[in-house]
């Protein structure tokens, strides 16, 4: 029996359960999980190559033999499926998180409060912002930008009277 392909497929399911499932329990359990999970859900395709090269070595070794052999190949795609799924995941979430937060389409009002955002943040360019009385001096950019998803408890500043 091939007792380190054995041991490579076993850890490659523990990564892939930690990847999919948040574990609860100890807390020494919760941070191991944890941080192993964080490690290869962000580098699916590390864990899935190394899995990929372990099997092509115990096929070109010879090694796969026995019906014990055989399963721990069948046991091998259930972690290649799972790292497969957070592959996709992964994926997916770049369109997600450029979505509608994208400098443009920013909404009218930051989530939850009443106001408008700051002129700094809204994308809009410096001379509409000037016309609508949100125009900022490049001084205080840096400072207004820096407040742009902080500062929701303040009053906005007072708008200049259109002609």
């Amino acid at each position: 029996m091939a007792a380190g392909y054995l041991t490579t497929v076993v850890l490659a399911t523990v990564i892939t359960v930690f990847c999919l499932v948040p574990v609860r329990g100890p807390a020494p359990l919760f941070w191991f999980s944890y941080r192993l999970g964080l490690v290869f859900n962000e580098l699916p395709f590390l864990a899935l190559y190394g899995l990929a090269a372990a099997t092509a070595l115990a096929f070109a070794e010879g090694d796969i033999t026995t019906a014990a052999d055989w399963a721990a190949v069948a046991l091998a795609v259930v972690p290649a499926v799972g790292l497969a799924v957070v592959a996709r995941r992964g994926l997916r979430t770049a369109a997600v998180v450029k979505g509608p937060w994208t400098r443009r389409s920013a909404p009218a009002r930051p989530p939850g409060t009443g106001r408008r955002w700051p002129a700094s943040c809204s994308g809009r360019s410096s001379a509409a912002a000037a016309r609508s009385g949100g125009w900022r001096t490049s001084a205080t950019a840096t400072r207004a930008s820096a407040t742009c998803w902080t500062s929701t408890t303040t009053a906005p500043a007072p708008r200049a009277a259109r002609c």
